[in-house]
């Protein structure tokens, strides 16, 4: 292995001990799905959740978001926080009325937390990020920002949540020593209060991550291996929405949910623990 500390570079050899992936090897892996054995997916729930809920409130955000990223203040910082996710994020917020949300990992995602959150009537909003941009600065006055990595926080502020509050993760999205997907999955999760909803981003399930990610922009994320193994068999964690795996199935369902919504997909996973 070369280093180049300096420069904050390591170099490794392609080898099977290795997590970063044979990039030239993939043609099998993405010729074989997975059975997602042990995964509940809770489909008519979700189809509940698409015809019932959703359309309660999908205009009354569209309308906030169409304002929002118009605004010339946020130029240059365009959201990731795309397609049906912000959507489903209004909507959960509306449908189960948290009293207290924590977004790890935040940026327009919060500002979405902060319009639904007051047309509730207010709930507690704390963003644990290290990096606040320019979405996080514009409703610094209405939330909480802890400057931390997720890793840092004690346990004790997650068990802060209640029933139906929100755990938002959107992090790292990467399993290695120390990392704060460890550290949430692992620790944090396994001691929220139960009728919590966890939300994780980017995930792909029951897909893999998207194969030009790995051989063209060279992002070797791996959380969604973990929430797998988390979800798989275990009673506790129900899954409420899965944005994926439902654009899969049901795309002419979401299509009438989220009209106005050109940008189909999304990578939001929605749990109840």
């Amino acid at each position: 292995m070369a280093l180049c500390p300096g420069a904050r570079m390591a170099c490794y050899p392609v080898h099977f001990y290795h997590p970063i992936p044979d990039t030239g090897a993939l043609d099998d892996v993405y010729r074989s799905t997975t059975g997602m054995a042990g995964i509940d997916w809770r489909e008519n729930e979700q189809l509940q959740l698409a015809r019932d809920v959703f359309p309660r409130y999908a205009e009354e955000f569209r309308a906030f978001n169409d304002s929002l990223l118009a605004e010339t203040r946020f130029a240059g910082n365009k959201p990731e926080f795309v397609g049906y996710d912000p959507y489903v994020y209004h909507c959960m917020i509306r449908h189960f009325q948290p009293s207290r949300i924590v977004e790890v990992g935040a940026g327009y995602s919060t500002v979405v937390a902060s319009h639904a959150a007051r047309l509730n009537g207010d709930a507690n909003i704390t963003a644990i990020e290290p990096y606040p941009n320019a979405y996080l600065a514009s409703i610094a006055d209405k939330v909480q920002v802890v400057r931390q990595m997720a890793q840092a926080v004690d346990l004790d502020f997650f068990r802060q949540l209640e029933s139906r509050g929100i755990l938002f993760i959107d992090s790292s999205h990467v399993v290695k020593t120390g990392s704060d997907v460890c550290y949430l999955v692992l620790e944090a999760l396994q001691i929220l209060q139960s009728g919590v909803l966890v939300h994780f981003h980017d995930i792909f399930l029951p897909s893999d991550y998207p194969r030009h990610w790995l051989t063209e922009r060279r992002v070797f994320w791996n959380e969604q291996y973990l929430v797998q193994a988390w979800l798989a068999h275990n009673q506790r964690a129900k899954i409420r929405f899965a944005n994926r795996y439902m654009a899969a199935r049901h795309q002419d369902l979401l299509t009438e949910a989220f009209p106005h919504e050109e940008r189909q997909g999304g990578g939001s996973l929605w749990v109840q623990v």
